[in-house]
């Protein structure tokens, strides 16, 4: 179930390892308090069904009448006649070759007229109690054997006093001699009157003796006493209960218990696992090139920040809270019902693996079929509904007849494809149901064949019954972990595949400080090569950029334009060729000292969810507050700042105060301004501006401009009659640079560019 990916995403919890074993042991509890509170279940429907009461031998079912016999044959002689001695029937003085009472003596001379029965015609020893009162009532010389009888019943007391002291203790066995009062006629045996004392939990014993079940209720017993020794005179099965009671409280409190710190602690290590997951995707993200050429930024590392890293967080979660506790129950209760009855067990297991290996495969065999039709059915509703788009054409060419044949084999290929599916769930579902019934119904057969032959008792049943339908919530946890773990791996194999991504930006760290641009800027041969893709977004660009010159750059590929741009601060590193400063490449100095040289304002991220403060001076402490109002004003942003609810400490961003886009490139200026960059690069937002928004922008640019070595992906004309030089990009090459008015006389396709993207009237 487990896969390398999850595996690893699953060493993240190493990070809070006392979170994470906390969490696994209470959820290890928790199950075995589950466990224990169906065993004290059995325990109170045994003592409801038996009411505490010990069998007498008639009670005993054939087969364990006859297995008796043979066991009080094996037995040592000198342990029964231990035995016997408590029931009477030897001298409790050694010494003494004479019943030391009256009872005893009549309980010998009953010994003696016994044994002179044994040439009597043979009798059957064991009968249940309606056969012996039939025979009684039909026979005039029962006395002999209602004699037998007793001899037997006497034989089972003894035998049960022996089997108490050696498994539970003395006081146990004295207790369970208590069936006949001293001086007391022996009852007839067989008619359910001798044994009417409430014993607790040593009923249990006595039906379970010589099983491994009954071994651990032997224990059970021995280490608690109060589950059969009534103190203070008090019934024994009313303390038993009251016993089953109380525990079955207290486990249910540390089951809670254990569920909240289970929860708790999963909680806690899950938390701290996906920090570290997370701040590994942002250091990562930072360091990978290729995803910035996109407008927004990283969208791949945002789906895997979010989407990817949340299935992740279920999936670990559910792992946690569920890999230490299902396992236990299920093993626990299975454990119980083999117990209980071993052979039913086994049959309940064939039976549930019959199910899953015929059952569900069959199952998915026949919806496997419905599954494609699926795709198929989707594919034709898409050709309807374009069907229906088109009927302006229709009506326009006359085609009527056509589409409808058309739109009528569709609807054909759609019906079918649907009937496919229909008919393999139609087949699935009451084909798995069958195998299911017909699964309970062998097993009723079996546990009826065993209660029958006296191999399971109805209070037993009962309890296997509670054991059985326990699995169920546990299994279906375990496969609802499965889907989750399965998910979750999907997901983490993403995400470690984006952090295994070798990014080819190479950080140096003894790079060379850079100096504020005064030269040039040239891109020599430059090309780039999408990474992962072998197409070329760029494609040998030779360009120089005198100092304090404004390049707009144009292009009907956006992507190869913002390309161009990202190689200046070095968002990634260009496939062949070089961009120099000064003529130092750029690819031997530090990124701090690049990138502080470098102001940019992109439609991407103009703003961020934050105060107007941080959004202009970016939580840098060297940038004080009179430096970020000045840049402000420079922007011509502090006028509507000052107007906001909180002026500079007015939360802005999506989250925050709505901004219109005039405003938003303003505070992105500003914070462009505020760092005195020797190079700007600015896309200039494509949405309409007012006429008053475009003169503050264009005097700001004016003031801030000049000396300074500005790039634009432009969207107002006045950008482009103002640039001194218009780079125009195809297909990833430079097509030509010129003016504007030079472009527009010259270039045929920046003409085109220009009429598309710049004339009013180009849409209508």
């Amino acid at each position: 179930m487990e896969r390398t990916a999850f595996s690893r995403a699953k060493a993240y919890l190493d990070h809070a390892s006392r979170s994470k074993w906390l969490a696994l042991s209470a959820g290890t509890a928790a199950g075995l308090c589950y466990v224990a509170l169906a065993l004290i279940f059995a325990l109170f429907v045994d003592l409801l069904d038996t009411r505490g009461r010990i069998p007498n031998f008639a009670q005993l079912g054939l087969s364990e009448q006859d297995r008796f016999q043979e066991i009080w044959k094996e037995l040592p002689e000198q342990s029964r006649l231990d035995a016997l001695a408590q029931v009477g029937l030897v001298p409790l003085d050694p010494a003494s070759a004479e019943p030391v009472t009256a009872e005893h003596r009549r309980r010998s001379e009953m010994r003696k007229s016994l044994a002179a029965t044994e040439n009597l015609p043979p009798v059957p020893g064991r009968m249940n109690p309606d056969d012996l009162r039939k025979w009684a009532g039909t026979r005039t010389d029962d006395a002999p054997y209602v004699a037998a009888m007793r001899e037997n019943e006497l034989r089972w007391r003894a035998y049960l006093w022996l089997y108490l002291r050696d498994h539970v203790s003395r006081d146990a066995a004295d207790t369970v001699q208590g069936f006949v009062g001293p001086g007391e006629p022996l009852p007839l045996p067989g008619l359910g009157e001798e044994n009417r004392s409430p014993h607790g939990v040593l009923a249990l014993v006595v039906r379970l003796r010589s099983t491994f079940g009954g071994r651990l209720v032997d224990e059970m017993a021995t280490l608690n006493p109060w589950m059969w020794h009534g103190t203070g005179g008090r019934d024994p099965n009313r303390q038993y209960l009251l016993g089953l009671l109380l525990l079955a409280v207290v486990a249910v409190f540390i089951a809670i218990g254990c569920t909240i710190l289970m929860n708790w602690k999963a909680g806690r290590a899950t938390l701290e696992a996906i920090l570290r997951l997370r701040r590994a995707l942002y250091q990562h993200s930072s360091r990978q090139s290729d995803l910035a050429v996109r407008s927004n930024g990283t969208p791949e590392a945002a789906g895997l920040f979010t989407k990817q890293v949340e299935v992740v967080h279920d999936s670990l979660y559910s792992w946690l809270t569920s890999i230490s506790r299902y396992p236990a129950q299920i093993v626990l209760l299975l454990g119980l019902a083999m117990v209980v009855q071993p052979l039913l067990t086994l049959a309940v297991v064939l039976c549930a693996v019959l199910i899953w290996l015929v059952g569900e495969q069959l199952a998915i065999a026949l919806r496997a079929p419905g599954r494609q039709s699926l795709r198929f059915a989707a594919s034709r509703l898409a050709l309807m509904v374009e069907s229906i788009k088109q009927m302006r054409l229709v009506k326009s060419c006359s085609m009527e007849l056509f589409n409808q044949n058309r739109v009528e084999r569709q609807l054909s290929e759609y019906t079918r494809a649907y009937w496919s599916k229909y008919r393999g769930e139609a087949l699935a579902r009451p084909l798995v149901l069958l195998l299911l019934l017909l699964s309970v119904i062998t097993l009723l057969y079996v546990a009826g064949r065993i209660v029958l032959v006296d191999g399971l008792s109805l209070s037993g049943l009962s309890i296997f019954v509670v054991a059985v339908v326990g699995i169920y919530p546990p299994l279906r946890g375990w496969q609802s972990l499965s889907r989750h773990v399965r998910r979750g791996n999907d997901a983490a194999a993403a995400v470690f595949a984006y952090l295994d991504r070798k990014t080819d930006q190479q950080a140096l760290a003894d790079g060379e400080f850079l100096q504020p641009m005064t030269r040039t800027l040239e891109f020599k041969g430059v090309s780039l090569r999408q990474p992962g893709d072998t197409r070329m977004i760029l494609t040998n660009v030779n360009l120089g950029v005198k100092v304090g010159h404004r390049i707009s750059i144009m292009g009907a590929d956006e992507e190869a334009r913002k390309a161009l741009l990202y190689l200046i601060p070095r968002f990634f590193e260009p496939t062949d060729g070089e961009v120099r400063i000064d003529g130092r490449n750029l690819g031997y100095v530090s990124l701090d000292s690049l990138r502080s040289q470098i102001g940019m304002v992109m439609q991407g991220s103009l703003v961020f969810n934050d105060t107007v403060a941080n959004n202009i001076g970016c939580g840098d402490p060297a940038i004080t507050l009179p430096r970020i109002i000045e840049a402000a004003k420079l922007a011509h942003a502090h006028q509507f700042i000052q107007n906001l609810p909180y002026g500079y400490e007015t939360p802005i961003g999506d989250l925050g105060k709505s901004l219109r886009i005039g405003e938003q490139f303003r505070i992105a200026l500003a914070r462009a301004i505020v760092r005195d960059p020797a190079i700007y690069i600015i896309e200039e937002p494509d949405a309409p501006l007012d006429d008053d928004t475009k003169a503050l922008i264009d005097d700001t640019l004016g003031r801030v401009l000049p000396g300074k070595t500005a790039f634009f992906l432009p969207h107002r004309i006045s950008t482009l009659k103002h640039s001194d030089r218009i780079v125009l990009l195809h297909n990833g090459s430079i097509e030509a640079i010129g003016g504007h008015r030079e472009l527009v006389h010259e270039s045929s396709l920046y003409k085109h560019l220009y009429y598309l993207q710049f004339n009013a009237f180009a849409e209508t």
